[in-house]
């Protein structure tokens, strides 16, 4: 049921750590869509009666052009090979049709090929208009409902909707036609084509009806699995007609070659029809609060798959939290049976986390990502497996799935508690104990070949925006901060890396022994020294004690100075000031940045690192 990674190796400058964890099995373990048979009938009824009733015109049409374009699509590739077989040929085989036999040579050729050609250019024609008519389409029904909008993109996703239907209920009108024309030509192919669709449907259903996790795997890898079977489906028919061809009495050759290559249609337009129709309910929340008068749109229903919050109840973890912790930690499933399973409080959404409290052992925070929260999970491992001892964030004891979901066991001493309001202090105090930390090397390399520094993420674009809330008087400041740059980006260059998390809040730490920790780290960054601190001028003043702390353990810290820091800290308020549009504050902070450059520009004092001098003393 479990998937899990235990021991925690150091960090390799290698993508070793992310290794293929299987699926869970059992009724948790199933993903994606597994929608109930009728309800799914009964949905997609009601919905194409809604846009037959509601713009019929408009249906038809789509559904029309969808048709000719597969049928021109069809004939645009069948051609070209009866163009090959003739000019291999030195004259009109036999068992060409009697009325191509009586043509000259050469102009049956160029009239194929002419043909094959016009048929691709009707294809390509009536792909536009079937473009052009759903979005026509999806924007009178919007228009019928009078609804207001609802999200984002809206229209986008209304004309994709309805294209996707049109498209869906067109292929399977493709199928039912291009059947009964294959029973017409070749009907032992029909009756193989019926029989091989039968049976993938009926293993299909009872694998996933007797193995749960069977569903969930195949409705995740839906498309593939149907492509596969349709590919199984024509290399099966292909065989068969070799083997008729060979010892039975088939049909004459084009009727075959027509059957075999709607064959390979049918199956193919067969697996559409259903990804198709699987993928529309899906999208079921959405259509229909666009497009049915009766339906709504409920907030819940723009997020996609929330799926941890049912395995967070108290009911429910009991299942798995216990099973995952004694696999990475070792300890035996019995004892954790007298654990206490609570909820932590989280600051960070969709990651919901459980205290497991081990009798006579440390205590352990299980951490459930939702599915839009992987890469920070990733992100988040990528650092715990890094960092050294006694940087302030719980032991990471290793990396398990459930339900398809990733997890995270974290090691905490057992007089860890969530920390309140009143131990500020100690979560001030974690930017102290980050300043003092060399970032591993072989962290820093992997960031700086994968995000840009801050220096870069200010291009001069980003920075021409203050000029729009510019007055007169602010004018002479904004042009003397863009004519030194250069310089401003170089000094930043110049400043040692430090760890970044933007998540430095209560509701995301722990008090333990005396510290603070912080428990989610899904989105650091390596940023400038001094990046992230408080803007106040208190705040900076106390910079350069911290400074003065950091550089008794850091000695990449030893040239740097005060000011330094104090423009990092600066720049990186500039960045989030101008990403929030708050440019009236950008315009206040851009002179004291310019202060910065003046104080740094100035000659270097003898004093300046007399405490440095001392301390080497």
């Amino acid at each position: 049921m479990l998937s899990v990674s235990g021991a925690v190796p150091p960090l390799r400058d290698a993508p070793g750590e992310n290794a293929a964890r299987r699926r869970p099995s059992g009724p948790m373990g199933s993903s994606g869509v597994s929608p109930v048979l009728p309800e799914w009938l009964a949905w997609q009824a009601r919905t194409a009666g809604t846009f037959f009733r509601v713009v019929p015109g408009s249906t038809l049409a789509v559904t029309a052009a969808v048709l000719v374009a597969q049928v021109a699509l069809l004939f645009a590739f069948f051609l070209p090979l009866k163009v090959i077989i003739l000019l291999g040929s030195e004259r009109i085989p036999r068992y060409f049709p009697e009325a191509m036999a009586t043509m000259d040579y050469s102009t049956l050729v160029v009239g194929l090929a002419a043909a094959s050609i016009g048929f691709y250019g009707i294809y390509l024609l009536a792909e536009r208009l079937a473009q052009a008519g759903s979005e026509r389409g999806a924007r009178k029904l919007l228009a019928r409902n009078a609804k207001l909008a609802l999200f984002e993109n809206q229209d986008d996703v209304a004309a994709k909707a309805y294209a996707d239907f049109t498209g869906m209920f067109a292929s399977a009108v493709f199928v039912i036609v291009a059947f009964f024309g294959v029973a017409w030509l070749y009907p032992a192919v029909a009756w193989l084509l019926a029989a091989f669709i039968v049976f993938v449907t009926a293993v299909l259903s009872l694998a996933g009806s007797w193995w749960p996790a069977f569903r969930g795997i195949l409705m995740d890898r839906l498309q593939p699995w149907l492509l596969i079977a349709a590919g199984v489906g024509f290399m099966g028919v292909f065989a068969f007609v070799v083997v008729d061809f060979l010892f039975r009495k088939p049909p004459a050759l084009i009727p075959a070659i027509i059957g075999l290559l709607l064959a390979r249609q049918i199956l193919r337009r067969a697996a559409a029809v259903v990804t198709g129709s699987v993928s529309l309910f899906s999208r079921r929340s959405r259509i229909d609060a666009l497009f049915s008068t009766e339906s709504v749109l409920h907030p819940e229903m723009l997020r996609r798959d929330p799926a941890i919050w049912p395995l967070l109840l108290p009911q429910r973890r009991e299942v798995w939290v216990r099973p995952l912790v004694s696999e990475l930690t070792g300890i035996a499933e019995a004892d954790i049976g007298r654990a206490c399973l609570t909820w932590w409080p989280s600051g960070v959404r969709d990651t919901g986390l459980i205290r497991c409290s081990v009798p006579g052992s440390d205590h352990y925070l299980v951490k459930l990502f939702e599915r839009n929260q992987t890469r920070f999970a990733v992100h988040e491992e990528m650092l715990l497996r890094a960092v050294p001892e006694g940087f302030p964030c719980p032991r990471l004891v290793g990396v398990g799935e459930f339900a398809g979901l990733r997890c995270h066991v974290l090691g905490l001493p057992s007089a860890s508690v969530p920390v309140s309001s009143g131990n500020r202090a100690m979560l001030e105090a974690l930017e102290v104990d980050l300043l003092a930390v060399e970032p591993p090397s072989v962290l820093a390399d992997r960031f700086s070949r994968s995000r840009p520094p801050i220096w870069e993420r200010l291009p001069e674009s980003l920075l021409e925006r203050p000029f729009v809330a510019a007055k007169k008087p602010d004018l002479p400041a904004l042009e003397e901060f863009r004519a030194r740059g250069a310089e401003w980006r170089r000094r930043l260059s110049a400043i040692p890396l430090a760890i970044v998390n933007p998540d430095q809040k209560l509701e995301n730490a722990a008090f333990c022994e005396g510290r603070a920790l912080l428990i989610h780290w899904g989105r650091w960054s390596l940023e400038p020294c001094g990046a992230g601190w408080s803007t106040d001028e208190r705040k900076l003043a106390a910079l350069e004690t911290a400074l003065g702390s950091a550089r008794l353990v850091r000695p990449s810290l030893g040239e740097v100075d005060h000011d330094s820091l104090v423009l990092s800290a600066l720049s990186f308020e500039l960045e989030k000031l101008l990403q929030g549009q708050r440019l009236t504050e950008a315009l206040e902070l851009m002179p004291r940045i310019v202060g910065s450059l003046d104080r740094l520009a100035r000659p270097v004092r003898e004093d300046r690192f007399e405490g440095k001098d001392a301390l080497a003393g």
